[in-house]
């Protein structure tokens, strides 16, 4: 999948999390086993060159795509889940996915040096 799928995920992820149920003007309420997912169709969404380099972009870059990903599902995991809704910060949740906007072209950089450096 291209990474234009990938941004077209992440814009529906923050449209769900947009359209969730407000409480104290800073958290959501949201259905925990659909966010999940959705983060789960992003990671299924990321370029082929990206998961073809996975720990070649972890031991470069810190603030990646996986990490990112991994602290969002350690939030999701951890969270205290009632009836299958869960309340989350959204300033936590949208933080994390600006960055992910900000490491993704970063990370594809990163994989085509490496494939430049392997076809010389």
């Amino acid at each position: 999948m291209s990474d234009n799928i990938t941004y077209t995920v992440m814009r529906q992820i923050e449209a769900y999390i947009d359209n969730g149920f407000t409480i104290l003007g800073s958290y959501k309420i949201v259905k925990k086993t659909e966010l999940y997912n959705k983060f789960k169709t992003l990671y299924n969404s990321l370029p082929k060159e990206i998961i073809d380099n996975k720990d070649y972009i972890i031991e470069q870059h810190e603030e990646n795509i996986f990490s990112l990903l991994s602290k969002i599902n350690f939030m999701l995991e951890e969270s205290k889940t009632y009836l299958d809704f869960i309340v989350i910060n959204i300033k936590t949740i949208i933080n994390y996915i600006d960055k992910m906007y900000v490491a993704l072209p970063e990370d594809i950089m990163i994989c085509r040096k490496l494939n430049n450096q392997e076809s010389v």
